[in-house]
């Protein structure tokens, strides 16, 4: 009687798990769904992922510097507002920016509260994944797989949100240079687009 009550027991759990051990088994690399999410650095602000310290550290980290924006004064005004007059002028200078815009900026003396720490592998991996699934059709179009992928710059982990600049050696980029503007901060870029990872 204790023997067919164990029995019944362990048919029992064996097929709670079962399904489970089916799962765990089934699972290959090629089959691995992507983990992550992709933003851009934009998108990743404006959610509230990224802080403006958090740019700023990004942007000190790909340029060495961090600009800030004061202010854009279309070309429409003809007439400047008055306090651009009283600027101490060795801090600030105008920049053309797209859109017909000239904006006032300023190099601001940042600090960075800390380096940037080597990528763990594992989350390299998970990067790749999540990269190379949102781009499946393209890649393997081109006759190429998640081994083309690679991170090519890692510009450090806020909070939990990975930054960096995806390529592949299926494409170049051109040498041309694009602006960025997030928040307050300004850089001139060029390359892959720095894009944010997060789980």
């Amino acid at each position: 009687m204790i023997n067919k009550f164990l029995k019944t027991i362990f048919i029992g759990m064996l097929a709670l798990i079962f399904p489970f051990i089916l799962v765990a088994c089934d699972v290959d690399d090629d089959s691995n769904p992507s983990v992550g999410t992709f933003y851009s650095l934009q998108d990743a602000y404006n959610e509230g992922l990224l802080t403006l310290d958090d740019i700023m550290h990004i942007s000190y980290f790909k340029t060495g510097m961090v600009i800030e924006v004061i202010d854009d004064i279309t070309l429409q005004e003809v007439i400047f507002p008055e306090w651009i007059y009283e600027l101490p002028l060795w801090q600030y200078e105008m920049m053309f920016l797209p859109q017909n815009e000239w904006t006032v900026v300023r190099m601001v003396d940042f600090t960075p509260q800390f380096e940037i720490q080597e990528l763990c592998p594992i989350i390299t991996e998970e990067i790749k994944r999540t990269f190379f699934e949102a781009h499946r059709c393209h890649i393997e179009k081109a006759g190429g797989s998640i081994e083309n992928i690679f991170v090519k710059n890692f510009w450090g982990e806020y909070n939990g949100k990975y930054v960096v600049d995806m390529a592949s050696d299926l494409w170049e980029y051109g040498l041309g240079n694009y602006s960025v503007r997030v928040g307050k901060v300004f850089w001139e870029d060029m390359g892959p687009r720095t894009i944010v990872f997060s789980y």
